[in-house]
Protein backbone atom coordinates (compact mmCIF):
# COMPACT_ATOMS: atom_id res chain seq x y z
CA UNK A 1 0.00 0.00 0.00
CA UNK A 2 1.53 3.33 -1.03
CA UNK A 3 0.93 6.73 0.57
CA UNK A 4 -1.87 7.59 -1.89
CA UNK A 5 -3.75 4.42 -0.90
CA UNK A 6 -3.19 5.18 2.78
CA UNK A 7 -4.57 8.71 2.34
CA UNK A 8 -7.62 7.39 0.51
CA UNK A 9 -8.23 4.80 3.24
CA UNK A 10 -7.85 7.46 5.95
CA UNK A 11 -10.31 9.71 4.14
CA UNK A 12 -12.86 6.87 3.93
CA UNK A 13 -12.40 5.91 7.58
CA UNK A 14 -12.76 9.47 8.81
CA UNK A 15 -15.85 9.94 6.64
CA UNK A 16 -17.40 6.82 8.17
CA UNK A 17 -16.47 7.98 11.67
CA UNK A 18 -18.02 11.42 11.05
CA UNK A 19 -21.29 9.70 10.21
CA UNK A 20 -21.05 7.32 13.16
CA UNK A 21 -19.46 9.41 15.95
CA UNK A 22 -18.52 12.99 15.00
CA UNK A 23 -16.77 13.74 18.31
CA UNK A 24 -14.55 10.70 17.94
CA UNK A 25 -13.91 11.76 14.34
CA UNK A 26 -12.82 15.20 15.53
CA UNK A 27 -10.40 13.60 17.98
CA UNK A 28 -8.97 11.37 15.25
CA UNK A 29 -8.65 14.33 12.88
CA UNK A 30 -6.72 16.25 15.55
CA UNK A 31 -4.36 13.31 16.04
CA UNK A 32 -3.86 12.95 12.30
CA UNK A 33 -3.22 16.68 11.96
CA UNK A 34 -0.49 16.53 14.63
CA UNK A 35 1.19 13.64 12.84
CA UNK A 36 0.92 15.38 9.47
CA UNK A 37 2.25 18.69 10.84
CA UNK A 38 5.25 16.95 12.40
CA UNK A 39 6.01 15.00 9.24
CA UNK A 40 5.55 18.11 7.10
CA UNK A 41 8.12 20.01 9.19
CA UNK A 42 10.52 17.05 8.89
CA UNK A 43 9.97 16.89 5.13
CA UNK A 44 10.57 20.63 4.71
CA UNK A 45 13.79 20.41 6.70
CA UNK A 46 14.95 17.43 4.64
CA UNK A 47 13.97 19.17 1.39
CA UNK A 48 15.94 22.27 2.35
CA UNK A 49 19.12 20.21 2.13
CA UNK A 50 18.82 20.16 -1.65
CA UNK A 51 15.89 22.25 -2.79
CA UNK A 52 14.88 25.89 -2.83
CA UNK A 53 11.97 27.45 -0.98
CA UNK A 54 10.39 27.85 -4.41
CA UNK A 55 10.57 24.10 -5.07
CA UNK A 56 9.25 23.35 -1.59
CA UNK A 57 6.38 25.78 -2.05
CA UNK A 58 5.56 24.29 -5.45
CA UNK A 59 5.48 20.78 -3.96
CA UNK A 60 3.06 22.04 -1.33
CA UNK A 61 0.93 24.00 -3.80
CA UNK A 62 1.87 27.39 -2.34
CA UNK A 63 4.30 30.18 -3.17
CA UNK A 64 7.89 30.12 -1.98
CA UNK A 65 7.03 33.10 0.25
CA UNK A 66 4.15 31.20 1.86
CA UNK A 67 6.33 28.13 2.46
CA UNK A 68 9.12 30.27 3.91
CA UNK A 69 6.73 32.23 6.11
CA UNK A 70 5.16 29.05 7.48
CA UNK A 71 8.32 27.03 8.14
CA UNK A 72 11.47 29.18 8.25
CA UNK A 73 11.13 30.51 11.78
CA UNK A 74 10.45 27.07 13.29
CA UNK A 75 13.31 25.62 11.24
CA UNK A 76 15.72 28.26 12.54
CA UNK A 77 14.53 27.78 16.14
CA UNK A 78 14.94 24.01 15.84
CA UNK A 79 18.49 24.39 14.56
CA UNK A 80 19.32 26.93 17.29
CA UNK A 81 18.12 24.48 19.93
CA UNK A 82 20.18 21.69 18.39
CA UNK A 83 23.29 23.90 18.24
CA UNK A 84 22.75 24.93 21.86
CA UNK A 85 22.41 21.30 22.97
CA UNK A 86 25.46 20.22 20.96
CA UNK A 87 27.46 23.15 22.35
CA UNK A 88 26.54 22.16 25.90
CA UNK A 89 27.53 18.56 25.15
CA UNK A 90 30.86 19.67 23.68
CA UNK A 91 31.58 21.89 26.67
CA UNK A 92 30.71 19.15 29.14
CA UNK A 93 32.76 16.59 27.21
CA UNK A 94 35.82 18.87 27.10
CA UNK A 95 35.50 19.51 30.82
CA UNK A 96 35.37 15.75 31.44
CA UNK A 97 38.27 15.08 29.05
CA UNK A 98 36.05 13.08 26.69
CA UNK A 99 37.62 14.16 23.43
CA UNK A 100 35.64 11.70 21.31
CA UNK A 101 32.29 13.01 22.57
CA UNK A 102 33.50 16.61 22.20
CA UNK A 103 34.55 15.93 18.61
CA UNK A 104 31.19 14.31 17.84
CA UNK A 105 29.36 17.34 19.27
CA UNK A 106 31.58 19.68 17.24
CA UNK A 107 30.79 17.63 14.11
CA UNK A 108 27.09 17.99 14.86
CA UNK A 109 27.49 21.77 15.13
CA UNK A 110 29.44 21.84 11.86
CA UNK A 111 26.68 19.82 10.17
CA UNK A 112 24.02 22.22 11.43
CA UNK A 113 25.98 25.25 10.22
CA UNK A 114 26.38 23.57 6.83
CA UNK A 115 22.62 22.90 6.76
CA UNK A 116 21.96 26.60 7.27
CA UNK A 117 24.46 27.59 4.58
CA UNK A 118 22.97 25.11 2.08
CA UNK A 119 19.54 26.54 2.75
CA UNK A 120 20.27 30.15 1.96
CA UNK A 121 17.46 31.57 -0.17
CA UNK A 122 17.50 30.31 -3.73
CA UNK A 123 14.84 30.81 -6.37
Amino acid sequence: MDITDICAALDRQIGEEVAHDPLRALSAIGQARQIIDTQQRRAVRAALKGHSWGAIGAAMGVTKQAAHQKFARAWVEEIKAEVKAASATAKSARREGDHERAAAAKATIDDLVAEIKRSKPRT
